[in-house]
């Protein structure tokens, strides 16, 4: 019966051990995401399509708010330079990330973002805030690279104009 139990505690401590090296909050892959999202952040502001979009995997996956997935480098710039060629223009931002975990090639980052954005068609800027999930993968040579990534505002534009969740049900029922 001892033999038992000391062997369960073995276990229990092996998995434990084992789960927390599984996704482990690495302070080098941390950093190494700060320093990929401040070079993503200088690119995006100087609309450099180029060096964003070498910051991607060739099979990067985006899941931006109200649009539709990208999937590949192909969509991505496609995205890009029909959002500017129709006068979007990301003025301000910025990415804090709170949280890193890594686990063989992958490294799952979380964070906040603040930006200011010019719209076309509205005389004054626009200022959001919200949240990202970002997965990286490991490259060959050691680099990191966007495998996927999503975005969305802690805003509810309906709300801004004036739609009060009620209002919306009320809408929808009448249908």
């Amino acid at each position: 019966m001892k033999s038992l139990l000391s062997k369960s505690v073995l276990i229990f401590c092996c998995l434990i051990l084992t789960s927390t090296n599984l996704f482990s909050q690495d302070g080098d892959v941390k950093k190494k995401i700060k320093e990929l999202n401040n070079a993503w952040l200088k690119a995006t502001l100087s609309d450099d399509l180029g060096t964003l979009l070498s910051y991607h995997t060739d099979d990067a996956i985006l899941l931006p708010s109200y649009e539709p997935m990208l999937k590949g480098k192909t969509a991505i710039l496609e995205s890009n330079k029909k959002s500017k060629e129709a006068g979007f223009k990301i003025n301000a931002m910025t990415l804090t990330t709170t949280d890193v975990w890594s686990s063989g090639n992958l490294a799952f980052a979380i964070g906040t973002y603040t930006i200011n954005i010019t719209i076309p068609g509205m005389s004054e800027t626009i200022d959001d805030n919200g949240k990202y999930l970002t997965v990286y993968q490991k490259q060959a040579d050691g680099s990191w690279k966007i495998k996927a990534d999503t975005w969305n505002s802690d805003n509810n534009p309906w709300e801004d104009m004036g739609m009060a969740k009620d209002d919306m049900e009320d809408d929808m029922e009448k249908e």
